[in-house]
């Protein structure tokens, strides 16, 4: 039996799953480049912007990397709000020159700037060639400029970030083909070991790559043999005990994606052992449950069927029923039946009686029984969960895994929610009375709601959706913060590691897979 000590790890590896209580002493967030402004961020909607205008090919873009305003300077500035601190410029940036390293930038044309995200939304929606006026702290004082708004190309942003970071992530991989769980994290220092689920998580991105984008495929050879032989009697992708918690629902997933994605003849037998492990798997009738039973139709998170580690949440489930619809299973399976009413059961939305308005937005929680965005009690036996970004992205692409159909009402109403909550900025549905009621999950969990928001709206939403009752180009959107998120070594990594995206493996991983659906609409 895995050690007791072991459940308190239970963050997910992959794909940010579950939440454990924090270290006694966390370890220092690692070092991570500032964004570039508008280098690689959301395209907008002003009139002249060419996203706007049916285009979603360019952003407008100036080059800057922006940070938050240092506590010294906030002082010296007697700021009053937040600004934008300059702290170097990208290649080729218009704004160099005009502005400098250690500027604040305080306001633009009649709009102040509250922090660096207010200052890449307005580049972003700024048609390039517009001149731009900034107030600007610098020691000489407070200074009028005028600055260029240039522009990046969507396709040659994708091709870059793409070889850059599938270049990163080849070079992490170990002479036995697996990738560790190197860096120092919420389950202590790395033991040089191969771990499985983040090796299934590296080789689907890679696996993953579009068409003409980087060649991957030795690596992608060398992981999944590692892989199989990985594979256990019960047919689930598994780890030696000394690795902690295998995650086996993610990396059996995973990895069969990754071979469906492959596309080899010669793993057809590998397939059909990982689909036929992942229906004994899902909870259901096999481990005594009933069809009204809240865990019906799901995955457990963890390892082993039993009270205190079995938990069924959209996350690991959404993960099964893709890599199952990639695989080629049909629509009426009973998978996808028994898979369906969990996924129903998580989306807040009125059934019967009078309707919460605040609550019955249609978007989902993490399951039907608990939520990251916290919870209103209704009265004392009811309490219910708000929604939030990643599990309605995962809700509403396990929705359509189940049903194939994009009108289905439940989809619509939850693409509905995304456009009263559409952001790339952070995982959105969290601030309640102006804070995160748990710890920093809006960007804890980042590059996982923008891969599964990707899927969600790749699947549903066609080229754009409706954001306050106008179209948006959401691959662009979702491109231009990926790649604004990238390090110059072609790696991603969250400084916040709360969801294990600190680990530049697990987040480089995803951001792969995340750029691989925007390949499809991009151009």
């Amino acid at each position: 039996m895995r050690r007791l000590t072991l459940l308190v790890v239970a963050a997910a590896i992959v794909a940010g799953c579950g939440k454990t209580d924090p270290p006694v002493q966390p370890p220092k967030p690692p070092t991570v480049a500032p964004p570039i402004a508008g280098g690689n961020q959301v395209p907008g909607q002003g009139p002249g912007n060419p996203v706007a205008a049916g285009n979603p090919s360019a952003w407008g873009w100036i080059g800057a990397q922006l940070g938050e305003v240092p506590q010294d300077l906030a002082a010296r500035y007697q700021l009053q709000h937040g600004g934008a601190h300059v702290k170097g410029f990208a290649d080729g940036s218009p704004a160099r020159g005009a502005l400098q390293e250690n500027d604040v930038v305080v306001r633009v044309g009649d709009q102040d700037i509250d922090g660096p995200a207010t200052l890449l939304a307005i580049v972003r929606d700024s048609e390039p060639g517009r001149e731009l006026a900034f107030s600007v702290h610098r020691a000489a004082g407070l200074v009028q400029i005028s600055v260029k708004v240039g522009e990046r190309r969507c396709k040659e942003s994708l091709d870059k970030a793409l070889q850059t970071g599938v270049e990163w992530l080849t070079a992490q991989q170990r002479p036995d083909g697996a990738w560790e769980y190197p860096h120092p994290s919420r389950i202590g220092e790395s033991t040089g070991r191969p771990h499985s689920a983040v090796t299934a998580l590296a080789v689907a991105a890679l696996a993953s790559l579009p068409k003409g984008g980087p060649d991957a495929k030795d690596a992608v050879a060398r992981g999944i043999a590692f892989l199989k032989g990985r594979i256990n009697s019960d047919g689930l992708v598994d780890a030696p005990e000394e690795e902690g918690i295998a995650y086996r629902t993610y990396a059996t997933s995973l990895t069969l994606l990754a071979l469906a994605r492959r596309g080899d003849a010669a793993d057809k037998a590998d397939i059909e052992r990982l689909v036929d492990a992942l229906r004994r798997s899902q909870m259901a009738e096999n481990v005594g449950l009933t069809p009204l039973d809240w865990l019906y139709g799901s995955w457990n998170t963890y390892d082993q069927q039993v009270v205190y580690t079995t938990r069924g949440d959209l996350s690991g489930t959404s993960f099964a029923l893709h890599a199952l619809y990639a695989a080629g299973v049909p629509a009426n399976d009973p998978v996808f039946r028994r898979g369906v009413q969990f996924v129903k059961r998580a989306q807040n939305m009125r059934e019967s009686g009078p309707g919460l308005p605040e609550l019955d937005d249609g978007g989902f929680t993490f399951n039907p029984r608990d939520g990251k965005a916290g919870s209103k009690q209704i009265n004392r036996e009811v309490e219910k969960f708000y929604s939030y970004g990643s599990p309605t992205s995962d809700g509403l692409r396990g929705l359509f895994y189940c049903v194939r159909k994009k009108d289905d009402p439940r989809v619509q109403i939850g693409l509905a929610w995304f456009a009263r909550n559409f952001t790339v900025e952070r995982n959105p549905g969290f601030q309640r009375e102006g804070r995160d009621p748990i710890v920093r999950f809006d960007q804890g969990l980042h590059f996982y709601y923008l891969h599964s928001l990707a899927e969600a709206l790749h699947e549903t939403a066609g080229d754009s959706v409706l954001v306050e009752g106008r179209p948006r180009f959401w691959a662009a959107d979702i491109l231009g913060k990926v790649c604004s998120l990238q390090q110059k070594d072609g790696r991603w990594q969250n400084p916040i590691n709360v969801m294990n995206e600190d680990d530049p493996n697990v987040a480089t991983g995803l951001c792969l897979l995340t750029l691989d659906v925007l390949a499809q609409h991009v151009r």
